[in-house]
């Protein structure tokens, strides 16, 4: 009789939980596609070093990863690009927290490059700025962002979690990003 009266109550609970653990990662769409990750020295040094990031943004001939200080590498489009061409908001925001996680695991990191409160409240897409202590600002709506603590704001108003990507694939120096 009494477990007739909790089946409800835990299939909600199970239910719930599912959700928070889908949420993990936004459900916009985007892609990179990026090797060989060696020749793009702070891409590089953000996937296998804990505490470090860089952001890539790309035109029509390059990709560019920028590391912190603003110190940048450009690294060729090659001819396969129009069949992988890179999809995001404003760029990628790469690499692996100073934190591990609940296992004692370091482990790389994609975020949207755009400020996620600007975007979700406003639609204005506005690129935040990657600082040296594992955090991004942005300057229109004055929030900061740990990539310390999946992306959460840590000053300035309450508001969006960075759009979190998946990295599908970081193996014989080649990254893949899909979501």
């Amino acid at each position: 009789m009494t477990i007739r009266r909790f089946l409800p109550l835990l299939l909600l609970t199970l239910v719930s939980c599912a959700d928070e653990i889908g949420d993990e990662y936004t459900r916009l769409h985007a892609f990179l596609r990026i090797t060989p990750v060696t020749a793009l020295s702070p891409l590089h040094e953000a996937l296998n070093n804990p505490g470090i990031h860089c952001t890539i943004t790309y035109d029509a001939n390059n990709y560019i990863a920028t590391r912190p200080n603003g110190t940048s590498a450009p690294l060729p489009r090659t001819a396969l690009e129009p069949y992988g061409r890179p999809m995001c908001i404003e760029g990628f925001l790469l690499g692996t927290p100073s934190v591990p996680n609940l296992k004692g695991q370091f482990y790389q990191t994609c975020f949207e490059l755009a400020c996620p409160t600007c975007y979700d409240q406003d639609a204005v897409q506005r690129r935040l700025s990657l600082r040296t202590d594992e955090t991004v600002y942005c300057s229109r709506c004055h929030r900061t962002y740990s990539l310390r603590n999946s992306g959460i704001v840590t000053e300035g108003e309450k508001g969006s979690t960075l759009k979190r990507y998946r990295i599908a694939s970081y193996a014989n120096d080649i990254l893949i990003v899909s979501n």
